[in-house]
């Protein structure tokens, strides 16, 4: 008989000691445990008997899991041929150039997946990542989506993901975490996702300038029917220019509801600053708003005037 229950393990003696072809809902927490590759021969073996699994969580996050023992892991989840809902955290481990394949692979056979969470910071990807976005691409009924690639150095290879999650069109909430990946441009592949209704790209530390957010604010521009956004643009290098563009495309955003911009630590002035508020007043939908301007160029100076303006406002932040 199918358990409905969601089950928690955080060792694998306890995976051992249940009735595996019985789970539906599974979490496994093995967090900072210096796993290595032959216990995840072990997991492997109990995981490919968990052949009614709807719902699956994976936590590895620092371990010493490499290349091989990912591919391990991956061909195992074949097997689990009915999950909707995956979630997976391998952050800070070494599955390196190899990984995303495999990934790849084993996603583009999980056609029932609905939501999907990967957690693969720090983990020396590099330009590979694509072949993990190419398996994206046959996750047809994917809703919900979670990428944290942070600290690996994507780079331009960013550019290739929005062309494979334009393929999954039921996708209606992303978020996109690509903080210090080398990104410097998303906006053509933004352009490709117009049927999100929430979005969040967590973009800081990266080497976005002006043009690199004229062009997100393009892409951004051609969503909408987004309701929530949060952007957080820190530690880049944006001046006024872009803070301008970026306002002009939010404004054309009508449908936005809730809506958080983080712009610390760049150099924004004050003509930057109240165009940016003056574009948003314009998004007469919003209910709640919240902006980070700390450590720009700007005087002190009421920009919560310029904003209250809103019709249906209910919450307004704003830090400078």
């Amino acid at each position: 008989m199918i358990e409905q229950n969601k089950k928690y393990f955080d060792n694998l003696e306890q995976l051992q000691n249940c009735s595996q072809q019985n789970l539906s809902d599974l979490e496994i927490d093995l967090r900072t445990n210096q796993y290595q590759n032959e216990k995840i021969q072990d997991l492997c073996f109990y995981l490919s008997k968990c052949v009614n699994l709807s719902s699956l969580t994976l936590q590895f996050g620092k371990n010493k899991i490499d290349g091989k023992g990912a591919s391990q892991l991956f061909s195992a989840l074949v097997n689990c041929t009915n999950i909707q809902s995956l979630a997976l955290e391998l952050s800070q481990n070494s599955i390196g150039l190899d990984g995303p394949k495999q990934i790849g692979s084993t996603l583009a056979k999980c056609i029932k997946l609905s939501s999907l969470e990967l957690q693969l910071r720090n983990n020396k990807i590099g330009g590979k990542i694509l072949e993990l976005f190419q398996g994206l691409t046959k996750c047809v009924n994917l809703q919900n989506l979670i990428l944290q690639l942070e600290e690996n150095k994507i780079g331009t290879k960013t550019s290739d993901l929005a062309s494979c999650l334009s393929m999954c069109v039921n996708l209606s909430n992303l978020t996109l975490n690509l903080h210090a990946s080398g990104v410097s441009d998303l906006g053509l592949s933004i352009s490709k996702l117009a049927h999100l209704s929430k979005l969040a790209l967590f973009l800081n530390w990266n080497l976005f300038s002006d043009d690199g957010v004229s062009g997100l604010s393009y892409g951004l521009s051609k969503c909408p029917d987004l309701l929530t956004l949060i952007l957080d643009l820190r530690s880049n290098i944006i001046y006024d220019y872009g803070a301008i563009q970026l306002g002009s495309s939010l404004a054309k955003c009508s449908n936005l509801q809730n809506l958080t911009v983080n712009l610390n630590s760049n150099l924004i002035g004050d003509a930057g600053s109240q165009e940016l508020v003056i574009s948003l007043a314009k998004c007469d939908n919003l209910l709640t708003l919240t902006i980070h301007l700390y450590c720009n160029d700007l005087l002190k100076q009421n920009l919560r005037s310029q904003i209250l303006r809103t019709k249906r406002l209910v919450i307004l932040i704003i830090f400078y």
